[in-house]
């Protein structure tokens, strides 16, 4: 569905259902003929390394699994 200035709008129901909240961003990825619609998560790295894999937030920091490991046994 388009509004009135062809901005793409999306269900309350569907964005309910996909926890979208209002001003959250999305993205729109191209598979053949399909259109899929998700929640926009921006990959943030591991602060000690700048590596992308595994990264989660330890104590409201992102750090990869290799560096939060040694910061628990540091503990």
């Amino acid at each position: 569905m388009k509004d009135d200035n062809g901005r793409v709008c999306i269900p309350i129901q569907m964005r309910k259902e996909m926890e979208i909240s209002s001003g959250r961003s999305i993205e729109f990825l191209a598979d053949g003929d399909k259109t899929i619609i998700q929640k926009y998560e921006q990959e943030v790295p591991c602060i000690f390394c700048s590596g992308m894999h595994e990264v989660h937030a330890f104590r409201g920091t992102p750090v990869c699994a290799t560096w939060q490991n040694w910061m628990i046994r540091l503990h």
